[in-house]
């Protein structure tokens, strides 16, 4: 590998410590930049499978018996009790939380000039102005309300309903439910 890479000006010698770059510029970019896929492709692949799963619950039969007319046969399922959408709302908040994490650390590496690559401070477009704060109270908003959403959606804490408090009602005939109304209020939440 050494041979092959012989000469490059792309490498650098770690052991004759040549850098080929400015004073405080960085050797690689930050990880909100260099780990976007990494980071959101999950997210996105889970929000994916969240959709798929609410669309294929929206459109199942959700009643509690299925009658058979040509069997003359009803049957007594479980289609109603809605763990996959008390599941997927238990999740959706925890992506949430996660996307708002990234978008928190990528709007304040714009916004301050030490770090957005000559970009002027806040993103403040018209310097004529007296009084322009730019983009600052978009980064002062969005860091108060990502703590927030980060609390909704953690999962080490007592905030997911669908695998919490077992129901005693009618003799225990209905003692487990998916509690996904619980979360999907929680969602909703989120999400506003």
């Amino acid at each position: 590998m050494l041979k092959s890479l012989k000469g490059s000006k792309l490498i650098r010698d770690q052991l004759e410590g040549r850098l080929e770059y400015k004073t405080g510029e960085l050797v690689q970019d930050r990880y909100p930049v260099r780990c976007l896929p990494q980071y959101m492709v999950p997210l996105v692949e889970g929000l994916d499978n969240i959709a798929q799963q609410v669309t294929t619950e929206i459109n199942s039969a959700s009643d509690n018996s299925l009658i058979d007319p040509d069997k003359g046969m009803d049957y007594h399922g479980g289609n109603f009790l809605g763990q996959y959408i008390g599941i997927a709302m238990d999740q959706l908040r925890y992506y949430l939380g996660l996307m708002a994490k990234h978008l928190d650390v990528q709007i304040a590496l714009l916004v301050t000039p030490e770090f957005s690559n000559g970009l002027p401070s806040c993103l403040i477009g018209n310097t004529q102005r007296t009084v322009n704060m730019g983009l600052k109270g978009l980064q002062i908003s969005g860091n108060s309300i990502m703590p927030l959403l980060m609390f909704y959606g953690h999962p080490l804490i007592d905030r997911f309903p669908t695998d919490r408090f077992p129901t005693h009602a009618e003799q225990f005939n209905q003692n487990i439910s998916s509690l996904g109304h619980g979360s999907a209020h929680l969602a909703r939440q989120s999400i506003d």
